[in-house]
């Protein structure tokens, strides 16, 4: 019986290995076809010229007739940081070498491959995949002279939108130098020929790069962390385009009057009569200057900001003339202006006892954005008005709880699409009779609220703070300082 089990365990063990042999022997017959890699011989930076020492035949030192002021002076310091070479990239011993891969084929770069092939491991594809034009990837490399190889997405170069394209170019080489100094070293290498990897004409590729280095390096606190940036092509081809903006003599200077255009301070090619013209108004004044109005106002400019959520409201504010909804909110009289207060701003009242649109709270919304967008570029006050029903013994809850708990949640709505930067326009906030019930809802939403409402927040005839019963505008005017308003409901 034991004799039947050994054999029986040593035939499984025998049909076992001999699957795994077999399959063993399908994957690896054959002899893998990779090529050999040659190593490479690494090039030190001692043997490349520095810029300032780089001759080139062929070029005359007669000089030439200034006819147009220079783009780019003589610098020095700058010059001294440009090394040429047309050596192998890969050899260069440097800190960072940066990789430019085709935004639409991220595996035909050959220097990719390359690079792939000597440090033994693959390119992570997947990260690179999520990738966008203008965004890098940084790698440890291995057996290769670089220490780290930047790869940055390019971009194909658009006819119809050549300004774009250089601009996303610009991206790349920017972010490749703000990893180089997060990396903690101090060179970097850059290949100035393209056509083989990208869609790219080469005169324009060259040009949005020098362009970008020269602008940056003119940054002290760029210039400061870089101390060499080698250029690696042919010198024939690219000397022109080198001595215009990095210009070593007078000649070179001249020269550099010839380039189209300098772009901004960070190398963007940014056109003045594209630009959006805003005119010296309340929101560009200077804080620091004294003013003689008893208050101004500082209300802060709002013209970056690029919110989803207040686009999508403005633009459903401006569709609602067109739906049938829109006579009803206009004649519910919930939001309104009614009037300026002592300080001449104007006052937007919220009132509860009209707030019959609950069920209608996106639209509602829009239309109270759309009263409230008037006044964004000036100081305004906000007065929750009719927030609970009040009486001298006791408060207690009817059907106005339900309006006024809505109207705070349509006010919570409207705070935040407005975003913190437009809720500083506020000036004050009265919440106007607030029983103890709407004041604990309140609480429990200010978490959701901007810091600044609350800090402009006022309650006035509320339970335990004015034991007051405000009939008319009149009465309301002596606790608060408003002044020549007009209601379309009498408060209760």
């Amino acid at each position: 019986m034991n004799e039947d089990i050994t054999s029986g365990i040593a035939g499984a063990l025998d049909w076992i290995v001999g699957e795994i042999g077999q399959f063993v022997e399908v994957e690896f017959a054959e002899p893998l076809n990779e090529p050999s890699v040659t190593p490479i011989t690494r090039i030190s930076q001692d043997a490349i010229p520095c810029w300032t020492e780089y001759k080139h035949s062929g070029t005359s030192d007669s000089p030439i007739a200034r006819e147009l002021p220079p783009k780019f002076q003589i610098h020095d310091a700058i010059n001294s940081k440009i090394f040429i070479t047309d050596c192998d990239p890969l050899a260069l011993e440097v800190g960072c070498f940066v990789a430019f891969l085709d935004e639409l084929n991220k595996h035909k770069s050959k220097i990719a491959l390359r690079i792939e092939r000597y440090c033994g491991r693959r390119l992570a594809y997947e990260e690179v995949e999520a990738l966008r034009c203008g965004e890098i990837l940084c790698s440890r490399s291995y057996n290769i002279g670089s220490d780290y190889v930047i790869y940055a997405i390019a971009p194909r170069h658009s006819e119809k939108y050549p300004e774009a394209s250089a601009n996303i170019l610009n991206m790349c080489v920017r972010e490749a130098l703000k990893t180089m100094i997060d990396a903690g070293v101090t060179t970097i290498a850059f290949p100035m020929s393209s056509e083989s990897e990208l869609s790219y004409p080469k005169c324009d590729f060259v040009n949005t790069l020098l362009r970008t280095l020269r602008k940056w390096l003119e940054l002290p606190a760029v210039a400061s962390k870089v101390q060499k940036i080698f250029l690696i092509g042919k010198m024939t081809e690219f000397y022109p385009l080198v001595r215009r903006y990095f210009p070593r003599n007078t000649n070179d200077e001249t020269l550099s009057a010839e380039i189209a255009t300098t772009g901004n301070e960070f190398g963007e090619l940014v056109y003045e009569e594209r630009n959006i013209r805003v005119s010296h108004g309340p929101l560009l004044q200077d804080v620091a200057v004294p003013k003689k109005a008893p208050l101004a106002n500082f209300g802060k400019d709002r013209q970056g900001q690029n919110d989803d959520q207040y686009d999508h409201y403005l633009k459903l504010a401006y569709s609602l003339k067109r739906m049938d909804i829109y006579k009803e909110l206009e004649s519910g009289n919930f939001v309104y202006k009614c009037g300026n207060d002592d300080a001449n701003r104007p006052v937007i009242l919220f009132d509860a006892y009209n707030f019959t649109f609950a069920q209608q709270h996106n639209y509602a919304l829009a239309y109270a954005l759309a009263t409230c967008n008037r006044f964004l570029q000036e100081k305004f006050v906000v007065v929750l008005a009719n927030l609970g029903k009040f009486s001298i013994q006791f408060t207690y809850p009817d059907a106005s709880l339900v309006k006024a708990a809505g109207l705070l949640v349509l006010f919570r709505d409207l705070c935040q699409v407005l975003g913190p930067t437009r809720i500083q326009c506020m000036g004050a906030v009265y919440f106007h009779r607030c029983s103890w019930a709407i004041k604990s809802f309140a609480y429990l939403v200010s978490g959701l609220l901007p810091d600044e409402v609350w800090q402009a927040s006022i309650f006035v005839g509320s339970v335990g703070v004015r034991w007051l019963s405000i009939q008319n505008p009149q009465e309301l005017g002596q606790h608060l300082p408003l002044k020549s308003l007009v209601f379309h409901q009498p408060l209760l």
